[in-house]
């Protein structure tokens, strides 16, 4: 049983990589299939509701992403920043406002985490320098310039150092 739940996130993984080299959505949908399998199997598994969230974020809905990740983080697991870092894209991609303050949010936890990886942190800060330019956009600001954008992406790169 535990040998075909394996089987079953190692392929829904494959996937998900090949879908990263060709965009292709055959790979996703065939991902999906085998993360659902491996639930399945072990309806506990963390990894694989974890992978359902990235796939339903890749297929373009935020909401059944924000859901997946939401439940993860419930069950603390020790790959919580990796979590959080995609709780935050998935809440960036849904553009509301409200949303924006909260990938915010989450950003922010992976950039203080001392658990989380360098990449990640990186990551974080890139992806809340963006937040923090939709948030500017919004509120009216017509005549950014590229001096403020670089502001938002220095302020964001020396958060935590």
């Amino acid at each position: 049983m535990k040998a075909v739940f394996r089987q079953n996130l190692r392929s829904g993984l494959r996937h998900l990589k090949l879908y990263g080299l060709d965009h292709d959505q055959k790979d996703l949908r065939n991902a999906e299939r085998r993360f659902k399998a491996s639930l399945a199997q072990d309806p506990g598994s963390i990894e694989a509701s974890y992978f359902l969230g990235v796939v339903a974020d890749l297929q373009g809905e935020p909401d059944r992403a924000i859901q997946q990740f939401e439940a993860v983080l419930q069950r603390e697991p020790e790959f919580e920043a990796e979590v959080r870092f995609n709780l935050g894209v998935a809440l960036y991609h849904k553009y509301h406002a409200r949303d924006l303050y909260l990938a915010q949010d989450q950003f922010l936890q992976v950039i203080s985490a001392r658990n989380a990886k360098d990449f990640l942190r990186l990551m974080s800060k890139a992806s809340l320098a963006q937040v923090k330019a939709q948030l500017m956009i919004r509120r009216g600001s017509e005549q950014i310039i590229d001096d403020q954008v670089q502001v938002l992406f220095e302020e964001a790169s020396c958060l935590s150092e």
